[in-house]
């Protein structure tokens, strides 16, 4: 049986365990979560309790990756880290001979998504990115009848949406520059489905700007936000059509999505 791994046990990785309790529901599990493996031990054991009672089995757990690499030698891995750790990951995943499914964004920056696209291609591997947007089913019937050509010839495009001002959105690593950023962790999502509907962006420009330099959690305590949460840009696409997008995270009054 295929066996699998997981780095990181927090919020997402849990979610991961989740699903992988959904299939193992609905007879559809072909795999073995071998291993879960997080920096913080006590995340690591809870992810693997949750494992034993979704799954069906408690992998072990680990709080080195290179150490759960070497014991396990998993066919693959899952990387639910957060965004700066995934090309070292994912690295010494490709090492040892691991396909990889990373969250995303896939990388922090472009020219480390390339380095770990080269590594994974060079070693015949597969390295999957978990965007889930894609997958929706309104969004799979949108590309449906753009294919279909049931909506004419597409030529615009404009994503504009608004929402969180001062606050702390889900957890304050995401306000860090160093981590990428709000802007990165839900704008993947919101290009991503841009070029599923209208293909592959062949010019961008954009800009971006830090409008809170502190947000405040559910508890009133203030986080330093060094990370863009105001991002625009403009993008011509393959087949000529245009784009227009907008992603604010500071914003004020009602949140609109559009």
């Amino acid at each position: 049986m295929t066996a699998l791994a997981l780095v990181g046990c927090g919020g997402m990785g849990r979610r991961h365990i989740k699903g992988m309790g959904r299939l193992r529901a609905v007879g559809k599990l072909n795999f073995e979560l071998a291993a879960v493996c997080d920096v913080m031990p006590a995340s690591a054991d809870a992810a693997a309790d949750m494992a034993s009672d979704l799954v069906g089995s408690r992998p072990d757990t680990y709080a080195d990756v290179e150490t759960m690499l070497k014991a396990v030698k998993p066919d693959g891995i899952i990387i639910t880290t957060t965004p700066e750790t995934h090309t070292d990951v994912g690295m010494a995943a490709l090492a040892v001979g691991a396909h990889i499914m990373a969250e995303k964004p896939i990388t922090l920056t472009v020219a480390e998504g390339v380095r770990l696209v080269e590594a994974a291609k060079r070693a015949g591997l597969r390295l999957a990115v978990a965007e889930n947007y894609r997958r929706d089913p309104i969004n799979r019937l949108a590309r449906a009848l753009i294919d279909a050509g049931a909506v004419g010839r597409p030529f615009l495009a404009v994503q504009a949406s608004s929402s969180s001002g001062e606050k702390v959105i889900i957890t304050p690593w995401r306000h860090r520059k160093n981590r990428g950023g709000i802007t990165v962790d839900m704008g993947v999502h919101y290009t991503d489905i841009l070029e599923y509907f209208l293909g592959e962006m062949t010019t961008v420009f954009g800009m971006n700007a830090v409008v809170d330099a502190e947000r405040v959690d559910a508890e009133g305590k203030l986080h330093a936000a060094d990370a863009e949460d105001l991002s625009v840009g403009v993008a011509q696409f393959a087949n000529g059509a245009l784009a227009n997008w907008m992603l604010s995270m500071a914003g004020r009054g009602e949140n609109y999505f559009k």
